[in-house]
């Protein structure tokens, strides 16, 4: 397969020659890049040209970019398809990993998988940022919202985060602090009441993966959690951290966290409200402001008791 030109010259001596521009070429679209061209043989090989666009996407819109095609047409389409899945989609080599990892669970197999996930993840990280999604009860997560990095470059001495292992950061925790409340969609409900450590790790309470009805786990880290917990060490050191968010030098930071924030940002509120009044709701005002606040605060207040009840889920994990 090819996209340069070919009208003239010799063509290779192979059972086809796929390129949009050769003589006799009827298809529409004469831009396509090298990665196109590509996935319409993968395509036509398959039989489904929507799947392998959404297998292959994110390295179909790097290609077409980077071959510096014409942006018009199916090429338009495809790099805007190709973005969405490299915004949503865990990196190919992460996904992988995770895949390979989650699928000992009910097998016997845990703590083999565990001792080798170890090898190309950071644990500790992994622990933290998991705990702290679930303390503050992001509901937006983990199906959604995962950022993950490594570092690819070569080993610096005295530097830990260049052993090229996974970690995680937080991102988009605007679900968090009992901002939502919805009964109805539990999978939106913040509040301090909340119990999403079984909401999110119920589709592996049995073992291997069987949904539950709530969140499916599209981005691995349901089971991913699930593995960590069957490892002895990794449960104590979680359950340590959370009774940690869980305590009062944790509540008293958060809460003198948000006072000072709230104090900041107080005397911008009318001014806010006023530059954003044609798309904030005319019942939206700065008392209202200053009641969610107070609604914030109360939730750091109560949500260390019920966190604490909850951790007991997490035992059954228990090898």
């Amino acid at each position: 397969t090819d996209h340069h030109e070919c009208k003239t010259g010799e063509l290779p001596d192979a059972v086809a020659v796929i390129d949009s521009k050769q003589e006799g070429n009827t298809y529409p679209n004469p831009h396509l890049a090298g990665v196109g061209v590509a996935l319409k043989l993968v395509s036509a090989c398959e039989g489904s040209g929507e799947r392998m666009l959404e297998r292959y996407g994110d390295l179909v819109a790097v290609g077409t970019v980077a071959d510096v095609v014409p942006l018009i047409g199916e090429n338009r389409y495809l790099v805007r398809q190709g973005l969405k899945k490299l915004t949503t989609d865990p990196l190919p080599g992460f996904a992988a990993m995770c895949r390979e990892a989650v699928s000992a669970l009910g097998t016997g197999e845990e703590a083999a998988a565990y001792q080798k996930l170890r090898e190309r993840l950071d644990t500790d990280s992994f622990l933290e940022y998991a705990a702290l999604c679930l303390y503050m009860c992001n509901t937006d997560w983990p199906h959604n919202n995962l950022r993950v990095w490594r570092y690819t470059g070569p080993a610096e001495e005295g530097n830990p985060y260049s052993d090229g292992c996974w970690r995680f950061a937080a991102r988009d925790m605007d679900f968090c602090f009992g901002r939502y409340e919805c009964l109805v969609l539990p999978e939106i409900d913040t509040r301090a009441e909340t119990d999403n450590i079984s909401f999110t790790l119920g589709n592996y309470k049995n073992g291997a993966y069987e949904y539950d009805g709530n969140y499916p786990d599209s981005l691995y880290l349901q089971g991913l959690l699930a593995l960590c917990l069957h490892d002895t060490e990794f449960r104590e050191s979680f359950r340590a951290y959370c009774e940690k968010l869980c305590g009062e030098d944790a509540q008293k930071t958060l809460l003198e966290i948000m006072d000072r924030y709230a104090g900041q940002i107080a005397e911008e509120i009318p001014h806010h409200l006023d530059r954003w009044r044609s798309t904030v709701d005319g019942s939206y005002t700065p008392e209202v402001w200053e009641s969610n606040t107070e609604d914030m605060k109360r939730w750091a207040e109560e949500r260390p008791a019920y966190f604490r009840e909850y951790l007991s889920f997490i035992d059954r994990f228990a090898s």
